[in-house]
């Protein structure tokens, strides 16, 4: 069942409920769904004047902590206009640098981050993001519901899709056989160069070696 806060405003609240989901107070985020497997997707929707109101008094760090800690797929939705004033964003103190190193330490914890234009934008990528989860599979291995924790692993590394992945498992057919090989020999999967072999070997050697 696909939900949104009670604390929601009304004309947001209507909007949801004649799509057919159900108002309830919610203990994080403002809107959540399972995806196709029963994982959780939690959403904190804030306009950019509230994001940075609650950068300031630091509720922004707690609840994206909150969300990390309580969903498998936490999501930071931001709508407005990101305008510059007198060297801050919106007047507000906080220079780009800043905020953008907040929210860099957000994604850093695990809280993905969308950004909307308007409120209206934000609605609709809400529905799309219910869609996206509700699939069955995604080109990401992370999405994949084959629940293959090698494949899920090497997907975290940058430049590893779902085919270089499988590509590394079908040369490398365990963990503890992928820690023990060189950078040449990660070298003979398929589709992987050199850069992207060195990448791997540190990220298994700063994890298995």
């Amino acid at each position: 069942m696909s939900r949104a806060d009670t604390r929601e405003p009304e004309r947001r609240k209507l909007i949801f409920r004649r799509a057919g989901w159900q108002i309830i107070k919610l203990d994080y985020g403002d809107y959540d769904f399972p995806d196709s497997m029963g994982k959780l997707v939690v959403i904190e929707y804030k306009m950019i004047e509230q994001m940075v109101t609650d950068m300031h008094s630091g509720v922004l760090t707690r609840q994206c902590r909150n969300l990390c800690e309580n969903s498998d797929f936490p999501i930071l939705m931001v709508s407005g206009h990101w305008a510059q004033k007198d060297g801050s964003l919106l007047g507000s103190g906080i220079s780009w640098k800043q905020a953008w190193n907040q929210l860099q330490t957000i994604q850093d914890m695990g809280c993905r981050l969308r950004l909307a234009t308007s409120e209206q934008h934000a609605v609709e990528t809400v529905f799309q993001l219910e869609e996206y989860y509700s699939k069955e599979s995604h080109p990401s291995a992370l999405r994949q519901p084959s629940g293959n924790p090698y494949i899920t692993m090497l997907s975290l590394i940058n430049g590893i899709g779902l085919s270089k992945a499988k590509e590394l498992e079908k040369v490398f057919p365990t963990i503890e056989i992928l820690a023990q090989a060189d950078i040449g020999d990660i070298e003979e999967a398929n589709g992987v160069g050199g850069m992207l072999a060195s990448r791997i070997w540190w990220f298994i050697r700063g994890r298995y070696a």
